[in-house]
């Protein structure tokens, strides 16, 4: 079967698989699965003492999956949690999770910023204005179907 999709599709669906291609690739050269990449990469950029239920939102990852590899940190010695109100535990870097996060997380933080730095002026706004329109474009194309995404699903009922 062939689908006749428009060209400015194929291109966005080829550049879109890329680039989750090279943060794939970014993650596996830092020794890190996906999920504790974003995990760090999330701490970083909320701060010591985020939320857990926090890092699930912000970054639509599913709760469950956060869960579980935070755990598999705390084993491993990165993170360390502690009881925040209600069910809340608040996150936080050990010694060893600092020096991993200095080491492999902050300088792809960098060189993400100087991506956008290297962009012709407001270049980088318009970009992020386009994505944000696709992106709420998409989203309601999909409730229109009556479809609901699974990571919000499983975060409005926990």
């Amino acid at each position: 079967m062939v689908y006749e999709e428009r060209r400015e599709l194929k291109e966005f669906n080829s550049l879109f698989k890329e680039m989750m291609d090279l943060y794939y690739e970014t993650a596996l050269r830092s020794g890190i699965s996906n999920s504790a990449y974003d995990i760090f990469y999330a701490m970083v950029e909320m701060g010591d003492g985020c939320l857990q239920k926090d890092i699930a939102d912000y970054y639509h990852m599913s709760r469950t999956t956060v869960n579980s590899s935070l755990k598999k940190l705390e084993v491993q010695g990165y993170i360390f949690m502690e009881k925040g109100g209600g069910k809340n535990k608040l996150l936080h870097l050990t010694d060893r999770g600092k020096q991993l996060v200095q080491e492999r997380i902050i300088p792809v933080m960098d060189m993400e910023n100087s991506i956008f730095g290297e962009m012709n002026n407001g270049d980088g706004k318009e970009f992020l204005r386009l994505l944000r329109d696709y992106v709420a474009i998409y989203r309601k194309k999909m409730k229109e179907r009556g479809m609901e995404l699974e990571y919000e699903k499983e975060n409005s009922t926990v």
